[in-house]
């Protein structure tokens, strides 16, 4: 720049040397006056070329960083052009998804203070009559704080848009260590004196919100002007003596007073105060502010309800905790009660555990003891929906202590409304458990003279990511433990080969597939990356991620369906982290069908087989016509033919199968006579409720809730069917086997030998009919026995 200016003066001086020169000439001579008008032609040709050059070389300097610093600005904002087609992430190569990866690490790098993970996941999850889902996806998973919400979710649009298509969000927006607690209006459990005075200083608040003192002050400041003038003019008339004289002053000044006192009223119109109905309301609001509540002392909040057990067990135990509290009241009544440390105070104690307690100050009063200010609080917030209950569950914790209170940690009683869990404080805290902690600071000398910093912050939330990331963590029981006991090689399932992880896959799948068994198999690989700053500072650098896995298999399954997973389930019992909670029940005991004994009568006449109606006392051929059989009772009571059961002569409580023709003697069921009880009767009469609902039960065929009588495949896990699907199921089963009706079936295989969805349910299936709704669970005649047997010793057999 310098150069170019040096350039610009010498030039110039050049030519205007040559052009006073020229000049000259020409007052002597044509020539001269033709030299003159070339040279001053070329002399601004010169200068306009040189300058714009010069200029259109600065603008590009100038562009290109104002472009560079606009790519910046827009790639914050959301308009960068970096990577204008995103790409899903299963389909991107591995150096595509590590140059992702960085670009997120930067990208989120403003919130390293929050507790965000960036997981690349690969998960498969199979269920039962569904194909297998097989995903690989992209998921940030955390928490973000509630100020930091708008840029989280502009710059994760940014990341869709831009980099990676299918990116999932499992993060939770609620307030983190450092921000501010949500302004909320509480009710009181009941009235003692600190809710009195919060209640002051919240109208006190709006009061000067609505300029209310303001007003007052000035009003006070005109008057005792107008006094003293008053006053003033009385002493200069007792001097003067002159009353004519003095009345034209008073009046001037009279009049003075009362204009400026119209123009201030003009004034305060014209301020922008809150409106005064605001004030009003306060004055008659019986809620207490919570920002109002912790804005003297460290405070522990504690939000619980009397309903939850690990509530009312962590109270007794750390607040109401009697033997601690005949310690410190032992103290405290002593010769000298507070000379002795406040350690034994249980409520200081609790408090200590999640904030820092400020120093003990002494207070004297007039009589010489000892008093101590305030130095910590606990405000105890209820999520009760109704507020009596909650009154008497904390009286009843006050009347186990004989009523004890600190004198340096109050306890201040308060109640989130009858919304309860869906509340605003609840909903704005993202509360998933009880109880929940919130602990707040008082910011120091620093931090109060920055903004909004005189106001608490947070110090200590419970934390809402613990858990998260593998959810089904909690199906571990104690197979787990027992397969350690028996020092078998474990290993991570990531660590297993994935050729040999896809047939193990693929077999449970297909399975399932074919299967009615209601099982959900999950098999998940997490590499995990913590945004923290120990890893932003590696960020150039290749990141290692923290990689983890684990299997789960729930549900409910037959001995005989587990025999054929056994093979598959003892790879899996080897993987470090594979959850069995799967209930393995018993089938059923056969049924068998006893004939009645060939005579020679028949043997002559050729009868065909049959069995006896044990209420009409008809010989019923099996092989022609269908019948029904009770599952509570013996053949030689349970045997109802199809006019009998039309007729209703067999108790209504007991459960009927329906056996149709060409049936083996011998029936392999799934639900029958040992795990079938009959329904609920009250004084001998059948309990039913209204409309004879199946509650709970849907059927498969309408897909309505079935009313009057059901039919239970005997069979299958879970398929029933109402009596007009069941009746149109037979009229299109007849249409199919017409003609053909006297060729038998090739036998009735077990619930073992059959998988299909119920899409295509089989129809040599037999059904059990349950001809009334009972009570409110629609399958409380249904007691599957559940097999006890460990899986390490399910393994060995």
């Amino acid at each position: 720049m310098r150069m170019f200016l040096a350039a610009v003066a010498i030039h110039l001086i050049f030519f205007i040397y040559l052009f006073f020169l020229i000049f000259l000439m020409s007052k002597f001579s044509t020539c001269g006056t033709f030299f003159f008008f070339f040279f001053f032609f070329f002399f601004f040709f010169f200068v306009f070329f040189f300058f714009e050059k010069g200029g259109r070389v600065l603008g590009e300097k100038r562009g290109k960083s104002s472009v560079t610093l606009g790519a910046v600005l827009t790639a914050m904002d959301g308009e960068s052009n970096v990577a204008s087609t995103p790409i899903p992430w299963s389909l991107m190569l591995e150096y595509e998804r590590a140059d992702a990866v960085l670009q997120l690490f930067r990208q989120f790098s403003f919130f390293h203070a929050d507790k965000l993970l960036l997981i690349e996941r690969e998960e498969v999850i199979c269920s039962t009559g569904m194909d297998s889902e097989r995903m690989e996806y992209l998921v940030i998973h955390g928490s973000v704080g509630n100020a930091r919400k708008e840029a989280f979710l502009k710059l994760l649009r940014l990341a869709r848009l831009t980099l990676v298509q299918d990116m999932a969000s499992q993060v939770v927006v609620c307030p983190q260590i450092g921000d501010l607690l949500p302004n909320t209006m509480l009710h009181p459990l009941w009235e003692t004196s600190q809710v009195r005075s919060f209640k002051k200083w919240n109208r006190i608040y709006w009061a000067m919100r609505c300029g209310l003192l303001k007003k007052i002050k000035r009003r006070r400041e005109m008057i005792q002007a107008h006094v003293e003038q008053v006053l003033g003019l009385k002493a200069e008339n007792l001097v003067q003596n002159s009353s004519v004289e003095a009345a034209g002053i008073s009046h001037v000044n009279e009049e003075a007073f009362y204009n400026s006192f119209w123009n201030l009223l003009e004034l305060e119109q014209e301020e922008q105060n809150a409106p005064l109905e605001l004030y009003h309301t306060a004055c008659g609001e019986e809620r207490v502010n919570l920002s109002t509540v912790i804005a003297t002392v460290p405070t522990l909040i504690l939000l619980w309800a009397s309903w939850d057990i690990t509530s009312m067990e962590w109270l007794r135990k750390n607040l109401f905790n009697v033997t601690k509290i005949l310690k410190a009241n032992n103290l405290q009544t002593s010769s000298s009660p507070y000379s002795s440390s406040m350690k034994e105070d249980p409520w200081v104690e609790t408090v200590m555990q999640f904030v820092q307690l400020p120093r003990r100050i002494v207070m004297y009063r007039r009589t010489r003891l000892k008093r101590y200010l305030k130095r910590a609080q606990i405000v105890l917030i209820s999520v009760d929906r109704e507020k009596a209950a909650a009154v008497e569950a904390l009286n009843g914790l006050f009347s186990e202590v004989s009523g004890w209170k600190s004198p340096e940690v109050p306890l201040i009683p308060l109640w989130c409304g009858p919304d309860g869990l869906q509340s605003d404080l609840a909903t704005e805290l993202n509360i998933a458990q009880l109880p929940f902690f919130v602990a707040t600071q008082l910011p120091d000398k620093q931090t109060r003279k920055l903004g909004d910093g005189r106001f608490p912050r947070i110090c200590y939330i419970t934390s809402h990511t613990e858990g998260e990331i593998a959810p089904d963590a909690c199906m571990k029981n104690n197979e787990g433990k027992e397969v350690s006991e028996r020092d078998f090689r474990l290993i991570n399932w990531h660590a297993i080969e994935k050729k040999e992880r896809e047939i193990v896959m693929s077999a449970i799948s297909r399975f399932l597939a074919a299967s009615d068994a209601p099982l959900r198999f999950i098999a998940r690989v997490d590499r995990t990356y913590q945004m923290n700053p120990a890893s932003l500072a590696q960020v150039k650098k290749r990141l290692k991620p923290e990689v983890t896995s684990f299997v789960t298999m729930s549900g409910t399954i037959s001995t005989l369906d587990l025999m054929k997973l056994k093979e598959k389930i003892s790879v899996l019992s080897r993987v470090r982290n594979f959850f069995f909670d799967v209930k393995i029940m018993k089938p059923s005991i056969p049924l068998l069908i006893q004939l009645n004994p060939k005579t020679p009568t028949r043997y002559v006449l050729g009868s065909a087989r049959n069995i006896t109606c044990s209420e009409c006392i008809r010989d019923v051929l099996i092989d022609k016509e269908h019948h029904f059989r009770c599952i509570q009772c013996d053949q030689s009571e349970g045997v109802v033919c199809w006019m009998c059961f039309a007729a209703g002569k067999h108790p209504q409580h007991h459960v009927l199968l329906r056996v149709p023709t060409f049936s083996e003697t011998t029936l392999n069921l799934l639900w029958g006579p040992s795990n079938v009880s009959p329904l609920a009767l009250f004084c001998g009469k059948l309990v039913s409720n209204i409309n004879e609902t199946h509650v709970g039960v849907y059927c498969n065929g309408c897909s309505q809730l079935i009313c009057g009588v059901r039919w239970k495949c005997a069979m299958c896990y879970q398929y029933d069917l109402c009596d007009c699907c069941d009746e149109k199921r037979n009229r299109r089963e007849a249409l199919k086997c017409e003609g053909d009706a006297s060729t038998p079936s090739g036998g009735i295989s077990g619930p073992i030998h059959t998988f299909t969805p119920p899409s295509t349910h089989p129809k040599e299936h037999l059904f059990l009919c349950i001809r009334h709704g009972c009570g409110a669970d629609g399958d409380a005649c249904l007691s599957p026995v559940i097999e006890k047997t460990s899986l390490p010793l399910f393994i060995s057999q």
